[in-house]
């Protein structure tokens, strides 16, 4: 494949995305099912709980895991001076 007809699909799938996220962002009817907004409010929960100093709850769901383990990173490698 020469490199220009690459771009233009890469151009195209691009797009082609935006168009569809517009079209996403502005829907008019609820997107999110119970176990989808369940998830968001763990990985919520896990970032809060991780921020507050709480100490991890076991037995909570793989999304509040996710959510303070990567809480716990971040704030690991900001102390470090990794990023600020």
């Amino acid at each position: 494949m020469d490199k220009d007809y690459e771009v233009e699909q890469e151009a195209i799938r691009i797009a082609k995305e935006a168009i569809s996220t517009e079209r996403y962002l502005n829907r008019s009817y609820p997107t999110h099912t119970i176990e989808q907004e369940q998830y968001l409010n763990d990985l919520d929960r896990g970032d809060d709980d991780c921020r507050k100093g709480h100490p991890h709850k076991e037995g909570q769901s793989h999304a509040y895991d996710i959510a303070y383990g990567a809480r716990y990173v971040l704030e690991q490698m900001q102390s470090a001076g990794e990023f600020n």
